[in-house]
């Protein structure tokens, strides 16, 4: 094994370690999140592969794709890459929002077939279906942080003298804003894409999970009140009173 490569094992795995310790139990709720969408698209493609219904197969098998985007977004966290994560929350974000438009609009959905599909409409679309989730806002601060040359992604380059290895950031108990905020996004996007995905088939369901039949949210799925608790918690770790 070469020099670089053991360099970068040690420093990951030394991150790993510390972020067990500090935020484990954090990162296994938000694996449970991540889980109980999982669960709800796996429910979802077994009565459209019955179903034969293309499209909707292929907004889920996209959704699917984004769970997995989240649980990349997860292990890189606990391996210091905080830059990737923010890059890859973006692009989750701008498919997110690609499901919810092609699923409503038919010249999108071809648009996606076609490769000619244009992230930013579909950011616009999904802002405004959902305006109570911040999208926009959320988009926004993804670019500013993962495409946008600002001092502060040049000056962490510089942080030390080992080459390639200053992109990973050491972690920091007492500065982790940037991992509770990874976490917190992330917690979002995993439970969204469940609710966007089972939306698709809500009239194919005997029990949606997410969803009552009359096509309004469920007032009380568990996950809701589990997420409602986590972000809580992680409000309370970046602004201890």
């Amino acid at each position: 094994m070469n020099i670089m490569r053991n360099g970068f094992k040690k420093i990951t795995e030394n991150n790993a370690k510390s972020i067990e310790t500090d935020l484990g139990d954090l990162l296994n709720k938000i694996w449970e999140v991540v889980r109980v969408s999982s669960q709800v698209i796996d429910n979802c493609l077994k009565v459209q592969a019955i179903l034969n219904n293309k499209k909707l197969l292929d907004l889920l098998l996209m959704s699917r794709n984004l769970l997995s985007d989240c649980c990349c977004c997860l292990d890189s966290l606990e391996r210091g890459h905080e830059r990737t994560i923010f890059n890859n929350l973006r692009m989750i974000l701008e498919d997110l929002s690609a499901v919810m438009n092609a699923s409503e609009n038919e010249k999108a959905y071809n648009a996606l077939q076609d490769g000619k599909h244009q992230a930013s409409q579909s950011v616009t679309f999904a802002t405004k279906r959902y305006p109570t989730h911040e999208l926009g806002h959320t988009y926004g601060w993804l670019s500013k942080i993962s495409h946008h040359m600002e001092q502060g992604l040049i000056v962490r380059q510089w942080i030390n003298q080992d080459g390639l290895m200053a992109h990973i950031k050491p972690y920091d108990s007492n500065r982790r804003q940037a991992q509770l905020n990874a976490l917190l996004t992330i917690m979002h996007f995993a439970r969204l894409t469940g609710e966007i995905a089972e939306e698709l088939c809500l009239d194919e369901l005997e029990t949606p999970y997410f969803w009552t039949k009359e096509k309004k949210r469920h007032p009380s799925p568990a996950i809701n009140k589990f997420v409602s608790e986590v972000a809580e918690k992680i409000d309370r770790m970046m602004y201890p009173p």
